[in-house]
């Protein structure tokens, strides 16, 4: 039997003592590296859980696509502040141009032209 097989139905809930509540510290040590381990193990367990059940709440089939989860993370968790510009960035998108002079507006417009020279484009505007 290979090493994987072992853990195809593995859950969180066979890492916990269900009877105490409590982590089963050898069995977490034997499948996670220490440091792994021990975050694990200094992570509380609430007593009145019965069961161990899959929850996704940003969907409502509580199914997990990373796509959803990127996007929980850049607008509600992550501070992303300090990437918008103020302008009229879609006015750029609608020029009657090349694709590629767009790109070079945008960049230049969001101060990010691959150079060695800094500059930000509040100068070049003001």
């Amino acid at each position: 039997m290979s090493d994987t097989s072992l853990f195809r139905d593995f859950t969180v809930n066979s890492l916990i003592d269900d009877a105490h509540k409590q982590w089963k510290v050898e069995l977490n040590h034997h499948v996670f590296r220490e440091d792994m381990a021990n975050d694990i193990i200094d992570t509380s367990l609430i007593p009145h859980v019965s069961e161990d059940h899959i929850v996704w709440k940003a969907e409502k089939n509580a199914t997990y696509p990373v796509k959803r989860a990127y996007i929980l993370c850049v607008k509600e968790l992550v501070d992303t502040s300090f990437l918008r510009r103020p302008g009229y960035w879609s006015s750029i998108w609608k020029l009657k141009v090349l694709s590629k002079i767009k790109n070079f507006i945008w960049y230049m417009c969001r101060g990010c032209l691959p150079t060695s020279f800094k500059w930000s484009y509040l100068d070049f505007f003001s």
